[in-house]
């Protein structure tokens, strides 16, 4: 869903919770 990854660091907790809870963006 992230088209830009901001920060590296920041993108991989997204990605996680974008799997797991899709809300929590």
């Amino acid at each position: 869903v992230v088209s830009k990854p901001l920060s590296h660091e920041v993108v991989q907790p997204q990605l996680a919770s974008n799997y797991t809870l899709p809300e929590a963006k």
